[in-house]
């Protein structure tokens, strides 16, 4: 039986940060089962609207794609050449079930690029840490699938490469 004050706050101590990793797990799990509860409204909601494609960013609005954009309510704006909605709807099933089985973790969807730069669109897993999804004006495909623990084992990984 433990009855030195020390040794009674250090497995408190460690007892606490227990507690909050569970916690934490627990608030991943949650914000997964939500994403997946909109990615099933998402789809509902697509299959009412004939098909139309739902923005990856704001998983809210559709995208409106024409040959020469993509475009959302929330601000989304890319510049593709020849883009037509099967082919970005294709894009994205596709790169979307490959990411799934490799990571259990949900992807992010940002827009980069700015003044001189393409507008992009990135899919990124800040977990796995990959980038998979880039969507420009000149480049209407998927990039090539890199993961750290991967560039890492080939010994391609340098400092700042990602």
């Amino acid at each position: 039986m433990l009855e030195d004050p020390y040794e009674l706050a250090v497995l408190d101590e460690i007892q606490q940060e227990l507690i909050l990793q569970e916690q934490l797990v627990i608030e991943e799990y949650e914000r997964s089962l939500q994403f997946d509860e909109e990615c099933l409204n998402a789809m509902l909601d697509g299959l009412d609207a004939s098909n139309k494609i739902i923005c990856p960013v704001c998983r809210k609005n559709t995208l409106t794609v024409s040959c020469h954009s993509i475009f959302c309510q929330c601000g989304l704006y890319i510049l593709t050449r020849g883009m037509t909605e099967q082919k970005l709807r294709a894009l994205l099933e596709n790169t979307l079930t490959e990411h799934s089985y490799r990571c259990l973790h949900n992807p992010e969807f940002t827009v980069t690029g700015g003044m001189e730069e393409e507008m992009s669109l990135l899919m990124t897993c800040p977990t796995f840490l990959e980038m998979v999804l880039h969507l420009t004006t000149s480049n209407c495909k998927r990039a090539a699938y890199h993961s750290l623990p991967s560039l890492m084992n080939q010994g391609t990984f340098q400092q700042g490469s990602l």
